[in-house]
């Protein structure tokens, strides 16, 4: 019985064949990393939005086609959406600790808009493998942005970019 578990910190579900997560997980809330990479993932529910504490959110390698809106109400310093179904990405330009954002390989045509905006931790940042329309006006600009603004950061504090 899960309803038991108030001090539950870790979620951990991955390599599992999981459908779905519960739909009262936000109800957890000593939760602060939830794990359910490789399983079978179509959406998430929106009560993981109530998980104030939450910083690590792996969800890789499922079939995801729409995050929840209000990611950016949340903590994170961890955000893995790689290798989803993703066509569009929800604005996390309030998530200031957000350090690694990984959105590689998904259905986005669109670079979000928010990337222009200051990630002052951001370390981590992948968006390979998405059929991203580089003749795209906004995706130029975009891109122009990131330059700019990853070349003024050492490259000690910058870990990955791709």
């Amino acid at each position: 019985n899960m309803s038991e578990l108030d001090n539950l910190q870790e979620f951990q579900v991955t390599n599992n064949l999981v459908k779905e997560l519960p739909t009262n997980i936000g109800s957890f809330q000593a939760l602060t990393t939830i794990e359910a990479a490789r399983n079978q993932l179509t959406s998430i529910p929106d009560s993981v939005l109530e998980l104030k504490e939450l910083t690590k959110l792996m969800l890789s390698e499922n079939q995801i086609t729409v995050l929840p809106s209000g990611l950016s109400q949340l903590p994170l310093k961890t955000l893995d959406v790689s290798s989803n179904l993703l066509e569009s990405f929800p604005d996390v330009e309030g998530c200031t600790s957000l350090t690694n954002l990984m959105v590689a390989k998904n259905k986005l045509a669109t670079l979000p808009k928010f990337l222009v905006s200051d990630f002052p931790s951001i370390k981590r940042l992948t968006f390979d493998g998405n059929p991203i329309d580089m003749e795209d006006a906004n995706n130029q600009e975009v891109v122009e942005s990131l330059k700019n603004r990853f070349k003024s950061i050492p490259n000690s504090k910058l870990s990955v970019i791709v």
